[in-house]
Order: C-alpha cells, then structure tokens, then sequence
C-alpha cells in the first residue's frame, strides 16, 4: 500500500489527469456524470490540445520518475522499471482513448 501511495504522490500529474478523464468519461448506475460543455468549436480544439498535452507531459514525466529510481536503486531492476513502464503506457493509452471519445454539448 505505501508503494501504491509514492507512485501516487510522483505521479500526481497523470493521477489527477486519469481521475479527470473518468469523471468526463466514466458514467454510473447511480448517478449521471456531470456534463461539460463548450462555447465553440475553437474552445473544444484548445481543451483537447491542452488534455493531450498534459498527457504527454504526465507520461514523459512517469518515465523520468521510473529512471530515477533506477539510477538511485538497482534492486530489482529492470523488471521493477519494466513493470512501471507497462503501467505507465497501459494508462497513457486508455487516457488518450478516453479523452479522444470526449464529446461535450454546446453551451
């Protein structure tokens, strides 16, 4: 659990972008997501522009976190680095699958 805490806390980035995503995307029983809607067809480029960005940056930013670790630790590496590599593209592209169904109404 303490592992799963300091991937979260070095990789707030991509976390806080996921959980953003699944609130856009993710719909339950319960209750319905809320919606989002933009102004215009330029405001709904930009936003898509600035989520794909920040997904990137969060990715990049995972594997510069995962060579750290390799650099500090040798224990058990590569497998560990190898792993986090896998989780890290495995979000990164269920992240861009979700965002790129992101259709928001018209306000």
């Amino acid at each position: 659990m303490t592992e799963l805490k300091a991937w979260v806390r070095a990789n707030s980035t991509l976390v806080y972008f996921l959980i953003g995503v699944s609130l856009v995307t993710s719909t339950t029983a319960a209750a319905a997501p809320p919606k989002s809607c933009v102004q215009d067809q330029q405001q709904e480029d930009h936003i898509r522009a600035m989520m794909a960005d920040s997904l990137d940056v969060a990715f990049r930013d995972h594997i510069a976190h995962l060579f750290d670790i390799w650099v500090k630790s040798q224990a058990e590496m590569p497998e560990r680095a190898v792993t986090g590599a896998n989780i890290g593209v495995n979000a990164y592209v269920r992240a861009q699958r979700a965002f790129s169904n992101w259709k928001p109404q018209r306000c």
